[in-house]
């Protein structure tokens, strides 16, 4: 942690640097509807928010070189509150210091408890949620703080009075003070201009130290009472220099022991308000912090040292604050690469506001306003202004002006809640407007991993579209589920077997799966099948969770557990199988043990010479789930399966599942391999059920080529014959798989 210190201490002196004049422009915006004469008390409290929200949030936080300190949304949201606050007081009542008191004990109150709620944000994972907010959502949230910060500065950057406003300029009733304009003209261009010959200073320092030195040389040249401290409604006004103390707790204990419904509902909503403000702010810069530093946040533990940092803070008088890429950035270009960056910058300003705290009530108000009048500009996002020259980002575009035009024009809280229900909204458009069927397979092109019989599977090539794979993806809800029964009851007049593949679906609700259930009715009304896949996948969380929901609701039992399977390839090879003894006498009767002169492999040998290969074979019995050889193991006979199934498992790797990659039924061949090459087993095979088998070894093959060429020929000519088949078949399978 201290491999960096020279590093840190640099990165949290510059990145101190930009927040001192930033925290005393915000503490103006925040303390605002109070009043010039509270402009000094709301830059210290910004001040304090700086130095607690820097270090907390660093030492407890997810992202090592993150600053933290008020920022432009939360002190415009602070702003709203304090509005609020005394909007509800009598009419026409100027506001005692009791009722200031009371107002500023409940806004610090709630920005404790907006860390409370960060907190709680971070415990349950909202930090994953938090990233799934629309861009146009938050360009409209930061465009329209950008706003409200600008217009709230014209007042201050033209001298007004508190009673004067730009109506009284228009209609002359008033006069903008020339010293303000100038003083803030300076620092403007100032700020502006300074980045194209000086890149080491921050702008914002050069700009409030040029404002400062302009405002005394106006004082000594042209109006000394600029000079004066004492009624001097130029600049802030006098900031105490002393150690913060924990002055709100035994406030804040008051009223906790008092607390009714109505404070609750006045503070609950601002509060969660607060925290999911500081948390998309905190969460957006550490994404931006990652593409810098090349590494990864922990958004769980970044937001719960937002909400220590937000909740230490308040307890010492200090406004919440928010992860700044302003200052981040900047700590990361001067070398800071820990955490310890951003504790100095709080040690910084701490520092500083103890030692030069007694000359802040110099800062000009104009000062100021020129930097957040820059500030707010390079708030805006400038990229939601190229949505107008595109016509497929209208509908972004109207978002961001809704977004933005509700924080202007109503507040930012209402803002906050347009701003999620567009994004609800949206998310369920978008849902219902595409559908839940990825993708549609009919069992004559998409067959089971089951080798079958020539016969079988020329019988499932042309009856094969019986069976209907559907393939969901996404949710299966009330905005989606009618849709899917809609496609289905569409397209299910020819089928009697229908598959729904669920190992994409994320979500299924009580409607879906009603949906479902009615499926199921029609299709047994007209004694057609349903079956679900992808349902007892026990390796993975999210589909036992499905799986449970399903079981409580009864729909496994109701379509039949033997219906139910892990992978849509067991589905499949139980669909043909009901589809092959449905129409048993079409195909002409597979026997329960096919014989060798069935079998298609010797389809060119007579019976004198499958006689004499008979000789040469081997039977051999195994149960259900017995093994028949295991991988590795010395690779010598080929099989031929009599009766029953044997499946083809591949290990994954050790203590892990097996995957089936084959299964072989009565009348088909295994282990060919064994006759040309002498190498270990690359599989497991295990009879699926009671089965029978005829063993050729590689010894007894050679002698028969040796003794019996012709015969031996014609045997490798149908293996040719069969494996050609089986290519073909995969061919075809790939084929429409990529259809």
């Amino acid at each position: 942690m201290f491999k960096n210190l020279k590093g840190d201490l640099f990165g949290g002196l510059t990145a101190a640097i930009i927040a001192i004049p930033l925290a005393l422009a915000f503490g103006v915006v925040a303390f605002g509807p109070l009043g010039a004469d509270w402009a000094s008390k709301g830059a210290l409290a910004c001040l304090y928010g700086a130095i607690f929200t820097s270090i907390f949030a660093s030492l407890f936080g997810g992202t090592p070189t993150q600053v933290t300190g008020p920022t432009g949304p939360m002190s415009v949201l602070i702003a709203t509150l304090i509005a609020a606050s005394l909007a509800r007081l009598p009419s026409g009542s100027v506001p005692t210091a009791e009722q200031i008191d009371t107002i500023l004990t409940m806004v610090f109150l709630t920005v404790l408890l907006g860390g409370v709620f960060q907190i709680f944000l971070g415990l349950v994972g909202g930090g994953k949620l938090i990233k799934y907010i629309p861009y146009p959502v938050i360009a409209g949230f930061m465009n329209g703080v950008a706003i409200i910060i600008f217009l709230g500065q014209v007042k201050p950057f033209l001298g007004l009075g508190p009673d004067q406003g730009i109506m009284d300029v228009l209609s002359g009733g008033a006069s903008p003070s020339w010293v303000a304009i100038v003083v803030g003209g300076v620092t403007i261009i100032a700020m502006v201009m300074s980045p194209k010959f000086i890149k080491s200073i921050p702008g914002s320092l050069i700009g409030m130290v040029a404002g400062i030195l302009c405002f005394f040389i106006l004082g000594y040249v042209a109006k000394p009472e600029l000079l004066q401290s004492q009624g001097n409604p130029f600049i802030i006004g006098y900031i105490p220099s002393s150690i913060p103390k924990p002055v709100m707790a035994t406030k804040f204990l008051n009223v906790f022991s008092n607390f009714n419904s109505s404070q609750l509902k006045a503070i609950i909503i601002p509060a969660i308000t607060l925290g999911m403000l500081g948390s998309i702010d905190s969460l957006l810069t550490s994404l931006v912090t990652d593409l810098v530093t090349k590494t990864r946040h922990n958004s769980r533990r970044e937001l719960i040292g937002q909400g220590i940092g937000n909740i230490v803070s308040p307890i010492f008088g200090g406004l919440g604050g928010a992860g700044s890429t302003v200052r981040t950035l900047v700590n990361v270009q001067s070398g800071g690469k820990t955490r310890l960056s951003g504790i100095f910058c709080g040690i910084v300003v701490l520092l500083v506001l103890l030692t030069l705290g007694q000359y802040a009530q110099w800062v000009p108000v104009a000062v100021l306003a020129g930097i957040l009048m820059v500030t707010s500009t390079k708030m805006v996002d400038t990229y939601s202004f190229e949505l107008i020259k595109r016509r497929s980002t209208l509908r972004d575009l109207a978002i961001v002006v809704l977004v933005a035009g509700a924080t202007v024009l109503i507040n930012l809280m209402v803002a906050v809640g347009v701003g999620f229900i567009i994004t609800a909204l949206l998310f369920i458009k978008d849902q219902i407007a595409r559908s839940v069927v990825k993708n549609k397979f009919y069992g004559d092109r998409i067959h089971s991993k089951k080798v079958r019989t020539s016969d079988e599977m020329k019988f499932l090539e042309e009856k094969g579209q019986a069976i209907i794979i559907y393939q969901l993806d996404g949710a299966v809800f009330f905005g989606t589920a009618d849709k899917l029964l809609r496609q289905i009851e569409s397209e299910m007049s020819e089928a009697e077997i229908v598959i729904l593949d669920f190992k994409l679906v994320s979500e299924i609700d009580i409607t879906g799966v009603q949906i479902i259930r009615q499926l199921h009715d029609s299709l047994n009304d007209k004694n057609k099948l349903l079956a679900l896949s992808y349902i007892l996948d026990r390796n993975d969380p999210e589909k036992g969770r499905i799986t449970r929901f399903l079981e409580d609701l009864g729909i496994l039992d109701q379509i039949g557990r033997e219906k139910i399977f892990p992978d849509t390839d067991r589905a499949l090879e139980w669909a043909e199988d009901v589809l092959l003894e449905r129409h048993l006498t079409e195909l002409q009767a597979v026997a329960h043990r096919v014989e060798l002169r069935k079998m298609r492999i010797f389809q060119y040998l007579d019976d004198q010479a499958i006689d004499k290969v008979a000789a040469l074979l081997t039977r051999s019995s195994y149960r259900a789930g017995e093994e028949i050889f295991h991988e590795g193991d010395k690779g010598d006979t080929m099989y031929l399966v009599s009766k029953g199934c044997v499946s083809i498992l591949l290990e994954l790797g050790k203590g892990k599942r097996k995957k089936r990659i084959a299964s072989f039924g009565k009348g088909v061949f295994f282990g060919d391999m064994a006759l040309l090459e002498e190498k270990p087993r690359s599989a497991t095979a295990v009879a699926e059920e009671d089965t029978e088998l005829f063993g050729l070894s590689r010894k007894d093959f050679l002698a028969l080529i040796e003794n019996e060429p012709r015969i031996a020929s014609k045997i490798q000519l149908g293996i040719a014959r069969e494996l050609s088949n089986r290519l073909r078949i995969t061919s075809d399978e790939v084929r429409a798989l990529e259809i």
